[in-house]
């Protein structure tokens, strides 16, 4: 729910409301020209009041639109007016909720306290009616019933298939089929245009759409059923050759996303869906958090009968800082995990100063592209602790995290970072040559074979292993994989260098593989990240904005390491890592042996 900067006439227009009350609108019928006459109602939930919920992009407030409301004249944002219009019975009245009018936006209390049943506003709505603007040009009507009938062309197919009445080879050319009339219609086209309107962007509209009984988009005055959307997506992600979907990648993938984040199982915990959000807008970034707290995956926080909410409960009246400390502090104390350190993000020249904002507090309003390692609870490949819980002192200063933790290497020579974009077949050996470790190799090496230690520290030891409904799914790689050895050296006789250690594997190249598999992997995780060697030739891969002289540490309760830089007496949370020979458990095993030693670790 965004911050209105329209100017209201208050004048008696906005009563105080009860506990567990809302207000709705009453848009009086005219026709669509008509200026807009309205009348506010309070309802309480109670009482079962019976209204729709109106989801649209606020848009400029540079040129407000006047409408009538309770016989005040309201200026209102010029989107929400036309949708206003568009809605509006010509014979009877039509009762919805819009949070630009229903909610006292003056007020900082009542937004608070609105904002706190927002999911249940939506939930409660006989539908949602999803305004995307007006159809000037009349083109939303044609791409609406193409994408409907795509829907119910891949609805029909794959109930007759189940049913038994065609085979799996007149199933694939039925397909094929339904797949050639979608180039034909434009449906390609239409999606895109669809999905960059700004109503794809905001971030209140993921649980406005989430919790939603039914929805409907609204162009204009063309009309398209959510779910038909929805099949039409699926359909296109599941049968449409790969080529296909590299091009198109983007509206698919906000579409999918869009229903994933409230009924896929990988954003079963509350740091999940923040990660999740980042990629959307909200004008006041405090947003970022409150948009999610109606989110199922707060029952995951549960405590003495009361909902995560309970601990970070909306209040306009905080600073952002003040709220974004609030929920890194209530995520590790009711996960009793440091993974939430795993999402922390600074960028690649930014000066980390603590007196600006704590380093190991995520600013969720920052945006990543870039693959997270220590988040994801449900395809977690790591241990860096030991499966250890934490051990965090209190700190008068709200400000500061002390937590117990390994101190390991220091960094002695980091790599230019690696972009997603320029990243070319060729990367993963300039790589190798620019870290210098084959006169390592020569020298000493902590690593039995340091080509085969590099190989899996460039692809963090993950591998792809299956991809389904928009999502990739990762498994890690055993410590002897021939499938990770063969695809590397296959790609390493095509694009490296020559080096000790590799003769005995060659014969692994023949398996029927490509070395595009490794590269594509080795891009993936070195996007946005620094390929990186310690002082005693450990090697890992970092945050974009580490350098030499920060320090590699593990954490206790938090899956991967992190790279830290010393100020003074205390230390900065640089981002975390992949550092190779300590991703299970190996320091904390070092330091009950009595090798390494456990410390407090003062994070400002």
């Amino acid at each position: 729910m965004e911050a209105s900067s329209l100017n209201v006439n208050r004048r008696s227009l906005y009563d105080s409301l009860p506990t567990n009350a809302i207000r709705v609108l009453e848009l009086l019928p005219g026709e669509q020209d008509d200026v807009i006459h309205s009348r506010l109602q309070t309802k309480e939930f109670k009482d079962e009041p019976t209204y729709e919920g109106l989801s649209y992009a606020w848009g400029d407030a540079s040129e407000p639109v006047k409408i009538m409301c309770s016989g005040v004249e309201m200026m209102v944002g010029r989107n929400l007016a036309g949708a206003l219009h568009h809605i509006r019975d010509e014979t009877e009245s039509r009762y919805i909720w819009a949070d630009a009018i229903c909610i006292n936006q003056n007020d900082m209390e009542e937004r608070s306290q609105q904002v706190q049943m927002m999911d249940r506003i939506y939930r409660t709505a006989s539908k949602v009616i999803i305004w995307l603007g007006a159809d000037r040009s009349g083109e939303w009507y044609q791409g609406f019933r193409h994408i409907a009938t795509l829907a119910d062309e891949s609805k029909e197919l794959a109930q007759s298939f189940e049913r038994g009445d065609m085979t799996r080879n007149d199933y694939q050319a039925a397909i094929l089929k339904v797949y050639n009339d979608v180039n034909k219609r434009g449906i390609w086209d239409t999606l895109f245009k669809l999905t960059c309107k700004s109503w794809f962007t905001r971030v209140w509209v993921l649980q406005e759409v989430g919790v939603a009984r039914a929805k409907d988009l609204w162009c204009g005055h063309s009309k398209l059923k959510w779910a038909s959307l929805l099949s039409a997506a699926q359909f296109l992600f599941l049968h449409s050759p790969k080529s296909a979907q590299a091009r198109n990648s983007l509206p698919l993938q906000k579409i999918l996303f869009m229903e994933r984040l409230y009924h896929g199982k990988e954003f079963s915990s509350f740091l999940d869906v923040l990660d999740g959000g980042r990629a959307w807008d909200a004008s006041d970034p405090r947003d970022k958090v409150y948009a999610f707290l109606g989110h199922p995956a707060v029952v995951d926080y549960v405590s003495a009968g009361e909902k995560a909410s309970a601990s970070i409960t909306p209040n306009y009246k905080k600073c952002v800082e003040e709220v974004y400390i609030d929920t890194a502090l209530a995520i590790i104390t009711k996960t009793a995990s440091l993974n939430i350190l795993s999402t922390v993000i600074h960028s690649e020249r930014e000066v980390i100063d603590a007196t600006v904002f704590p380093s190991w507090v995520p600013r969720w309003n920052v945006r990543s592209g870039n693959s997270t390692l220590g988040t994801c609870a449900w395809q977690s490949i790591y241990s860096a602790d030991g499966g250890s819980v934490p051990f965090i002192v209190r700190s008068p200063d709200r400000k500061i995290l002390i937590a117990r933790g390994i101190m390991l290497q220091e960094v002695e020579w980091v790599s230019k970072v690696s972009r997603l974009s320029q990243f070319g077949a060729e990367s993963v050996a300039h790589l190798w040559k620019s870290s210098n470790c084959q006169e390592q190799e020569e020298d000493g090496s902590p690593y039995e074979n340091l080509l085969t230690a590099f190989s899996l520290t460039v692809v963090a030891n993950r591998t792809r292993a299956v991809e389904t409904n928009s999502r990739t799914s990762w498994t890690p790689y055993s410590p002897y994989s021939p499938h990770h050895y063969a695809d590397f050296l296959r790609y390493w006789m095509t694009f490296g260098t020559e080096s000790k250690g590799i003769d005995g594997l060659r014969q692994l190249a023949a398996a029927p593989r490509s070395w595009n598999d490794f590269a594509l992997n080795a891009r993936d995780m070195c996007a946005g990240k620094r390929l990186f060697r310690a002082l005693d030739g450990h090697l890992g891969l970092g945050p974009a904005n580490m350098q030499p002289g920060d320090r590699v540490c593990v954490l206790l309760g938090a899956r991967v390491p992190f790279v830290v830089r010393c100020n003074g007496d205390h230390w900065h949370l640089v981002g975390e890592c992949y550092y190779h020979g300590f991703m299970n458990g190996e320091a904390v095993e070092m330091s009950e042996d009595g090798q390494l030693s456990t410390e407090e670790i003062e994070l400002h």
